[in-house]
Order: structure tokens, then sequence, then C-alpha cells
């Protein structure tokens, strides 16, 4: 609280304050927290071969790339004694750490499969854990140790405390900062596609058939073409279209801005709205967007409009949910057949599942027996049993119910209800 305040502010002080100090650094314990749950249930050893950062997958590189970008920034702040943007820079960094990388990267976790690409998961987090803590030792001193002790200190040869290690040199070859342009592309665009459902009344878990990407410029539609496969796994969607042109998506409506127009135009305003009237609203549209001005006829004169003195409204065309920025238009399809219906229910029961366990008390590790009762469900085990069950480590999934039954719980979708019962295993 008091070094992320500009010297040149009053520090906020209160108990409302210090709650958001705590609840920002629980993002980080959290991430911490799950990386020692996995580690130790893996029986991860940061000692043994990591595969090289350049051959790790694109959000390994990813992270490390902002890893080090901001021990520049960290080092530029902590020479010039100018660090209470740090502060934020560090949040937000652990941020992505949290609800980026690490949400993305579970299922590597989760595997029971001990490949490369789990390995590299844990490198990277561990090390992105530890430069995270000597990068705040010096504003966050205890929390930092704490950190250090428990992740690095019992390691052969490690020094005794985070503040007798040497200051981290930074790895240039790590930094990339074309690929941390091309991810703020790429979540500018999830995040306009989570709009889009939220538009729909669609939920999170129910896949849909495509999403429409509209941009012209050429490093946006590169970087969605070569992160399609991330996007589309983020916004829950099937396929991915590129478009030049975001008014193939949009119908737009057009409206004169009379705040504007008024002053300009004293009794011609009527005139000029009649004018206005008459323009293809698309057009205008892209113009504006653009950045150019639009022209009308007004008492034999031509007159240039601005941005400022229309009101373009739009809305998606038939079957498509719609967000838009400023250099992006993102469209979902919100068509559903039964075949996306089905793996929706599949999601959700999944989603059930998983809290049935967690409230039960279950171990991570536990396997189950699991019998659900409800409709649609022999075409929904038809096609989904083995994933349900691999999501929700069950034995095997059955309709019905379950002798010895240790957790109940119900799954409402609409009208209908699925009772779900489960049964912890024997290890062996």
């Amino acid at each position: 609280m008091y070094v992320g305040t500009n010297p040149n502010s009053n520090v906020r002080f209160g108990y409302g304050p210090g709650r958001e100090v705590v609840r920002r650094f629980l993002t980080l314990w959290n991430v911490y927290a799950f990386f020692l749950t996995y580690a130790e249930l893996d029986g991860f050893d940061p000692a043994s071969p990591a595969p090289p950062v350049a051959e790790r997958p694109v959000l390994d590189r990813w992270i490390l790339s902002r890893l080090g970008s901001l021990q520049k920034q960290a080092e530029q702040a902590y020479e010039g004694y100018w660090v209470y943007p740090l502060i934020d820079q560090l949040e937000r960094f652990w941020d992505d750490v949290s609800n980026w990388y690490v949400r993305l990267c579970r299922r590597r976790y989760w595997k029971s499969q001990a490949d490369a690409d789990k390995a590299a998961a844990y490198a990277t987090l561990y090390q992105v854990l530890g430069g995270i803590a000597r990068l705040m030792g010096p504003l966050a001193p205890f929390l930092a140790e704490e950190l250090y002790h428990n992740l690095e200190a019992n390691a052969p040869g490690a020094p005794e405390s985070l503040f007798l290690c040497p200051w981290p040199t930074t790895d240039e070859d790590v930094i990339d900062t074309d690929l941390e342009t091309e991810f703020e592309i790429v979540r500018a665009v999830i995040s306009l596609g989570r709009a889009a459902r939220a538009q729909s009344g669609l939920k999170n878990r129910q896949p849909l058939a495509e999403l429409v990407v509209g941009t012209a410029d050429p490093v946006r539609r590169r970087a969605v073409h070569r992160h399609r496969e991330l996007i589309l796994a983020e916004v829950n969607v099937k396929s991915l279209r590129l478009t030049e042109a975001s008014s193939t998506m949009l119908s737009f409506s057009l409206k004169p801005n009379f705040r504007s127009l008024g002053p300009r135009f004293g009794r011609s305003v009527n005139a000029a709205a009649r004018a206005i009237a008459d323009l293809d609203a698309a057009d205008v549209a892209a113009r504006l967007e653009s950045g150019k001005n639009v022209a009308i006829q007004l008492d034999g004169r031509r007159q240039e409009l601005t941005d400022q003195d229309l009101i373009v409204r739009y809305e998606g065309i038939a079957g498509l949910a719609v967000a838009v920025d400023s250099q992006l238009a993102v469209g979902l399809s919100t068509q559903l057949d039964a075949a996306l219906e089905r793996e929706g229910l599949a999601r959700e029961l999944v989603h059930a599942v998983q809290g049935l366990r967690r409230d039960a008390g279950f171990e991570i590790a536990d396997r189950i027996s699991l019998a659900v009762e409800g409709p649609e469900l022999p075409a929904l085990l038809a096609s989904h049993a083995d994933e349900i069950a691999g999501e929700v480590l069950a034995q095997d999934v059955r309709i019905g119910r379950l002798e010895n039954a240790e957790a109940r719980g119900e799954l409402r979708i609409g009208d209908s209800a699925y009772a779900i019962e489960l049964e912890r295993l024997d290890p062996a």
C-alpha cells in the first residue's frame, strides 16, 4: 500500500485498502499453493533437466518473455529510485500467471504421464515463482523470503536466504516482444468473444460452432491465425473464420448527433439530418473506423462530418452475437444443434461432479464410480462417456444409482434435473 503510492500523493490507508492489498497478494499465493500441491504429488525435482526454453510450448515462452521484460522494468525502477509503478507491473504479471498461464496449463499438471511437456510446465512455473520472489524481495521481503525458503532454499548449494542470492541477470534470448504483442491481441479477441457470448446469454461451458474475427490489420490477422487453437479453446468454439470487413457480420444504423450538428448548422440542422438518413450506414461506419470523414451536400455545398457528428449503432446479423473495439470485431454463432447441446451437457456434468468431489472432501487423485439419472443420458454417454470419465477420474459412468454412494448432488439445466452419485474407490 505504501510503496505502490506515488510519493506526490497521500497514502490511502484503512481497512478497505488493506483488504484489497491482501486480495491481490492472495492471487500470487494461490499460484504458489497450486504449484506446491502438484509438484509434491508428482515428485518434481528442480534439479532435473528441463527442455530448453526455445523448445517449450508457446505459453511457456510467452510467460518467460513477460518475466524477462518485467525484470528489465524492475531494474530501471530500482536504479532510478522510482518504484511505485513497479507494484502495478508486478501485480499485473502475477495476474497473468494466475488467470492466463496456470489456468490454460492446468491439464499439463493434471495428466498422469510424466512427459517432456509436463516437465516444461513445472520448470517454467518454478522459474516464474522464483523470479517473482527476487523481483519483489526489496518491496515485500518477508513474503519473498517465505516463497524462496519453500521453493529453493533446500536445494544443494542454495544460499540460506533469498537476500544472499545475486540479483538475477536478464536473459535477453527469452524476451520475445513480438510474441508478447501477439498475446495482447489474442487476449483482446478472447475478451471480445466472451463479451459476445454474454450478450447471447449462452453459458461459457456450451460449445458453439463458429467464431468470426473481423480485422484488416495484418499484425492482428497474423496473431489470430498463429494462435487460433488457443482462441478456440478459450472461447469454447469449434472453428474460426477471419474476415477483413467487420460489415460482413454487422448490421448498422445511423443517426445524427444533434448536440454537435445543432450549433454548427443552426436552422439547416433538419436538412442535414435528412441528408444523413440517405447515407449508407455500413459505408459510414467503415469510413469512420478508418479515421476518414463523411461528406453530405447541404444547400448546394459539401459539408464534412466527423465521428462527433454521427451516432453509429450496430448489432450482429441474424444468428451472430458480436462485440467490437476500435480494431477488432468478434462474432459468435448462436445456432445450436443436438451434438453441441450434448457436448454442453457433458461439460456441465463434469463441472457438477468436480464440485461434488470437492465438497465431499475427495482427494485430487481419488478415483470414483459415477452414476447419473436424468433425460437424454443414453445419447450423451454414447458420445461423451470417456471424456466425462477422464475429466472426473471415474472408473465407470453408469445410468442409475450406486449402492454405496458417498456423495449425492443434483444438476439443473433449464427444466431438466440430473441426480448425481459418487463412490470413492480403493487405491488398489
